[in-house]
């Protein structure tokens, strides 16, 4: 089954200069738990991680730092992958 038969194409993104506050707020507004970490290179939004709100609570709340001092870069999950929504699904996901 091709991947875009189920993915979400309604994606948030953030870049790694956004701030902690800025990226709650992103993921309140539309109801999501993450985002979409990206560089923009020559008007093109590339891919590089992402960050979730798990991602927030646990490096940052948990710990009670203080979230004006960090980035999504701060916390984000690097080695991320993309692919073409035509791709195969070859593992069965429940």
């Amino acid at each position: 089954m091709p991947i875009g038969e189920f993915c979400n194409r309604s994606v948030v993104f953030a870049t790694r200069k956004t701030s902690i506050a800025e990226a709650a707020q992103l993921m309140r507004e539309y109801h999501v738990g993450d985002l979409v970490v990206v560089d923009v290179l020559d008007g093109k939004h590339m891919p590089i991680g992402i960050v979730t709100d798990r991602d927030i609570v646990v490096e940052i709340v948990a710990k009670s730092l203080d979230y004006n001092t960090f980035t999504v870069g701060d916390i984000m999950s690097h080695n991320s992958s993309a692919c073409r929504k035509a791709k195969a699904c070859s593992r069965p996901y429940a």
